[in-house]
């Protein structure tokens, strides 16, 4: 778990979850996989909470989430979409969130989606994939 600003969790980040299981209920749709972890921006203060409590224990907050979504479709070509939104109150709609997964990649300091490899593979991480309809 990983602390998340009210105003964040409760509405675009809802939207998103909300989007991404209509996506899942696609007829096109066989399996649909989501990832989902926070970033830390090391270049910014890094907020803490708890600080004040009995425990002695403080939580640092992420400045930013991800979400990379990969869907398996009944023709078995593989899709990947990937959003990365700050932890605060948000209004843009979804599509203007979308990233490629090669980039968060990079941004996070892992390799996503390992265990699937080839040039096919490569060029759909690089895309930033149109939104479906939600």
């Amino acid at each position: 778990m990983s602390p998340q600003t009210p105003s964040f969790n409760r509405s675009k980040w809802r939207e998103l979850e909300d989007a991404i299981r209509k996506l899942d209920s696609k007829p096109n749709v066989l399996e649909t996989y989501v990832l989902t972890g926070p970033i830390f921006d090391f270049m910014a203060n890094i907020k803490l909470i708890g600080e004040k409590d009995k425990n002695g224990i403080s939580v640092p907050v992420p400045s930013h989430f991800y979400k990379c979504i990969l869907t398996e479709e009944k023709n078995g070509s593989l899709k990947m979409w990937a959003f990365e939104m700050e932890n605060a109150a948000l209004n843009m709609p979804l599509y203007a969130y979308r990233v490629s997964t090669a980039y968060l990649e990079q941004r996070v300091g892992m390799l996503i989606w390992g265990n699937l490899s080839g040039p096919e593979i490569d060029k759909e991480k690089s895309k930033i994939r149109s939104m479906w309809t939600y």
